[in-house]
């Protein structure tokens, strides 16, 4: 199994900030809609690599139980997340009563930014924040092709304030668990 830097961070984070305008992230995607995002993303994926990427990418979700001390976990998503079918409705249907539970969680706290936002800061793209212990906060920007960590301050902190501005958008949780009931109810 490969590793890559973010996934090696992932391991040792104290808390994970992610916001993701286009899909639910990894760290709360079901394997079935794990394996519909990757097939949107790459048709000619064989059965045995989608099988394979689909299932490391649900292993890594163990670090959210990880004992002791789990790291917390903000996600960020834009309501059109929900709202955007992938797989077939059974998929869809269970990765939002799986992102619903899981934003009961101790350790995870899920926002939405609604449908329309005037002046969207998340327009950019996603990224994910990762506080690890001794090293500060580092940045994990990645692409359809390849990812990165960034360690410099500014670029760092350009994204705290980003996160920050973010989530003043968003709504609280209790509204955004409410989005996530309602569009799975559209899933049926």
């Amino acid at each position: 199994m490969r590793c890559s830097s973010d996934q090696f961070a992932k391991r040792f984070a104290t808390e994970i900030q992610q916001y993701h305008p286009l899909l639910v992230p990894g760290l709360l995607q079901t394997e079935e809609y794990a394996k519909a995002t990757i097939r949107a993303g790459n048709r000619t994926v064989s059965a045995d690599e989608l099988a394979a990427r689909a299932a490391e990418r649900v292993e890594r979700q163990q670090v959210l139980q990880r004992e002791p001390d789990p790291p917390f976990l903000l996600v960020v998503i834009c309501e059109t997340v929900l709202q955007r079918p992938l797989g077939s409705v059974q998929i869809m249907r269970k990765q939002l009563e799986h992102l619903h539970k899981a934003s009961y969680w101790d350790n995870v706290e899920i926002l939405v930014v609604p449908h329309p936002t005037w002046n969207h800061p998340g327009l950019d793209g996603g990224f994910r924040l990762l506080r690890l212990p001794g090293a500060g906060t580092v940045l994990y920007l990645e692409t359809r092709a390849t990812g990165g960590i960034f360690i410099d301050s500014a670029t760092v902190d350009e994204h705290v304030s980003l996160l920050g501005d973010l989530r003043g958008a968003a709504l609280p949780p209790d509204q955004s668990r409410t989005l996530i009931e309602r569009a799975r109810g559209e899933f049926s």
